[in-house]
Order: C-alpha cells, then sequence, then structure tokens
C-alpha cells in the first residue's frame, strides 16, 4: 500500500469471507474499506497524498488501480510509481467466491520476489487455514478458529533454506451483526486493543488504540462524493490533525 498510508493504519486482516466487492478486504489492511463501493464497479483508482507542516505532497504517478469482476470480486490489484508498475497482485476464487489464493510479484524488491497465499475454509464457508508464502517456500501457516462473533487467528512462522520471515502470533477480532470489525487486538491486553467506529452508511469513522476515550486515534472526514453516492476524496487525521488526503474515481460497468 501506499507509504502514507501505512503511518495511518494499523495491519489487520479482515477475516470473515464474503461474496461482494467487501471480500477484497480480507487480506489487506483496514482502511481497504474504500473499495466498498454501491453499484457494480469495474476498475477503482485510488491515490493518496502526504499532508506535513509543510502543506500537501501531491505525487499523481503514485497510485493503485484494482479490477473487478461481473460479480464484483476483485481479480487484479496494480500499483504505480511514476508510471511505472510496482507491485501487481492476481486473487482467485473458488465458484462460490471465496477467495482461496493471491499472489503479489513485486518489482520494487527484485521480479524473482513473489509474495503468495492459500486459503482453505470448511463446510460453513469459515476461513480455517492460511499459508503464506514466499518465492515458492512457505514461511507462515495461520489456523484461524470462531466464538460466537469472536475470530481468533494465530500464526506460525516457518524456517527454511530462505530464513525465519514471520514471527509467531496472536490476533483477536470481533465483529458487529453487520459484519464490520469492532475490536482488534492480542486478546491479553486492553492497551494493545484497537477500537473502530462506523458512520451510519457503513463508512470508517474512527480508530481507537486502548480505549474509546483514548487520545490516540485515527479518524476520517469524507468530503466528496460522485453521482451513486460513493465518496471519492476523504480526509485521514492523526491524533485529529491532518495527516492525509485520499481521492479515488469509481468507473461503473
Amino acid at each position: 500500500m501506499y507509504p502514507c498510508l501505512k503511518i495511518l493504519i494499523l495491519l489487520l486482516i479482515l477475516l470473515q469471507p464474503a461474496t461482494s466487492i467487501g471480500q477484497f478486504k480480507l487480506d489487506t489492511q483496514i482502511d481497504t474499506d474504500y473499495f466498498d463501493v454501491k453499484g457494480n464497479a469495474f476498475t477503482i483508482t485510488v491515490w493518496a497524498m502526504n499532508c506535513d507542516t509543510g502543506g500537501v505532497t501531491n505525487d499523481t504517478t503514485a497510485y493503485e488501480i484494482i479490477k473487478f469482476n461481473k460479480s464484483g470480486l476483485a481479480t487484479t490489484s496494480t500499483e504505480y510509481r511514476q508510471g511505472i508498475v510496482s507491485r501487481k497482485t492476481y486473487y482467485y476464487h473458488n465458484k462460490t467466491g471465496y477467495l482461496i489464493a493471491k499472489a503479489s510479484y513485486d518489482n520494487e524488491l527484485g521480479p524473482q520476489r513473489i509474495d503468495s497465499t492459500s486459503y482453505e475454509y470448511n463446510e460453513d464457508g469459515k476461513r480455517t487455514t492460511a499459508i503464506r508464502f514466499l518465492n515458492g517456500s512457505a514461511i507462515s501457516n495461520t489456523s484461524f478458529s470462531y466464538w460466537r462473533n469472536q475470530v481468533t487467528a494465530e500464526t506460525t512462522g516457518v524456517s527454511n533454506t530462505l530464513g525465519s520471515f514471520v514471527s509467531d502470533s496472536k490476533s483477536v477480532y470481533t465483529f458487529d451483526e453487520e459484519g464490520r470489525i469492532t475490536t482488534s487486538g492480542n486478546g491479553m491486553s486492553r492497551q494493545g486493543q484497537t477500537y473502530y467506529l462506523y458512520n451510519s452508511d457503513g463508512t470508517m469513522k474512527s480508530m481507537h488504540l486502548g480505549s474509546l476515550e483514548s487520545d490516540l486515534y485515527w479518524s476520517y472526514d469524507y468530503t466528496q462524493y460522485d453521482k451513486r453516492n460513493n465518496w471519492t476524496e476523504r480526509r485521514h487525521f492523526m491524533y485529529g490533525k491532518l495527516s492525509a488526503i485520499e481521492r479515488r474515481k469509481i468507473a461503473y460497468r
């Protein structure tokens, strides 16, 4: 993702399978709610601009294009830097619409770098396993367990001839009745817990670290919309100060 977003967004995984554009959020950062749209999207182009004490840095040469099939499932995501493809990701789904594999080719780190993940589901359609590979060698295995509205993901790093790239970890997520993430953390410490709030239209409103009253928070202000009432510009705030401006252009079928 864009560097300006990495400082804003915690690296979190949304776990519930879906058969809509929202499925794209399964294995990307929480901020990928900007791929949720009203209507049948063909492509979504996203630009993100840093905001600092010197103003706004508008680099229109850095952007991302996501393509969707007629069922609303993401098929490719292509990131550009100075007009050149820096990273491209392919998404593969089964007949039910569940994501079963993805593969990313990173040109910035060398064309030989291939980062891929495969997924398995149980009879109820819930994800049970995610295995990540780097250049064909497994580097991590994540298992998922479910209890009421809670999902636990336990990741085990795999050592091989390439070395160890992923540390063992545990993440616990809770969801509301709409399937939106409400909390995330390690399940042991409230200080490391992140809380999520949403606007009435379902868009992300804010994220709070430690508690809903915490001064450590990220928030969003939606400033422009298209004719289908999908936002085309939103502003990111960190601790109440403007940090980035994000714009998107949606092409419909």
